[in-house]
């Protein structure tokens, strides 16, 4: 889900629940389209979709993260985990 709201495949009110992080001024491969992860108060937000997406995405590889379409994702995804 996270992948189509980030490439406008999903409707307004789901895309807008992600918010990428700015890129600092160090160009790291690592924090290439990485999203913020939102400040809980409580533990019980963390099962919520904005945070536990957010959280997943950027603990996964950045090819994974970078690929161009939604097939490529998937075969990604499906041949590293």
């Amino acid at each position: 889900m996270v992948f189509k709201s980030l490439n406008g495949l999903v409707p307004e009110h789901l895309t807008s629940k992600f918010i990428k992080r700015n890129e600092s001024s160090y160009s790291l491969r690592k924090s290439v389209n990485k999203l913020v992860v939102p400040f809980l108060r409580t533990n019980y937000m963390k099962n919520s979709f904005s945070y536990g997406d957010a959280t997943l995405w950027n603990s996964l590889p950045c090819n994974i993260r970078e690929s161009g379409s939604l097939n490529k994702f998937k075969r990604l995804l499906y041949h590293n985990f």
